[in-house]
């Protein structure tokens, strides 16, 4: 499976009016490869925030999936936190196209498989918190470093900020259903080959 989901490519368009405002498997023309897109719309209050968008895919009896990374590649998901497909440090827009270009002219090794998109912000208090903590941290390293009790993973916030995303992700239901794949055929001539 890893090699067959490895294989797609992400393109992230932020051209206004480059997807449709929902979840759409389309070819965009005869001989390409077909591209599922959606619009992302982030919530009001939440515009502005450090934030990240997260896809996922599964097949249709759940037995597989995976989430798109920020290289643009499909990590086969087995637990724990789920990979980043967008980061927004500076804060979220208003909304994001997403699009992912299957690899070869037809969708039909991923029939039915059922694609999610949702994000997940650090609210106010989450990025109060990660500075306390950072705070207490960078007093305590000195003595640990002396002590050999320091270990350098403490010298980032990143798994940190990565829970708090993941947690306002699920926690809050941030995530929608996009699209089921439909059988397409971008290059009749070729039979998909």
């Amino acid at each position: 499976m890893k090699k067959i989901l490895s294989g797609l490519t992400v393109v992230l368009t932020l051209a206004a009016g480059a997807c449709h405002a929902g979840g759409l498997v389309a070819c965009k023309s005869l001989r390409s490869y077909p591209v599922w897109s959606d619009v992302l719309t982030f919530n009001a209050g939440d515009v502005g925030l450090p934030g990240a968008v997260y896809v996922g895919i599964h097949t249709p009896d759940k037995t597989k999936a995976a989430f798109l990374n920020e290289a643009g590649q499909w990590e086969p998901y087995t637990g724990g936190l789920y990979p980043i497909a967008k980061r927004f440090e500076a804060g979220v827009p208003a909304s994001v196209p997403m699009a992912v270009t299957f690899p070869s002219t037809t969708t039909d090794p991923y029939v039915g498989w059922q694609i999610y998109i949702g994000y997940g912000v650090i609210n106010a208090s989450d990025q109060d918190m990660i500075r306390k903590r950072r705070e207490m941290l960078n007093a305590a390293k000195p003595e640990r470093v002396a002590q050999g009790r320091w270990s350098p993973l403490l010298d980032n916030d990143d798994h940190v900020k990565l829970a708090v995303l993941h947690k306002d992700l699920t926690r809050n239901q941030k995530y929608r259903w996009s699209v089921a794949v439909p059988f397409l055929d971008c290059d009749p001539d070729t039979g998909g080959k």
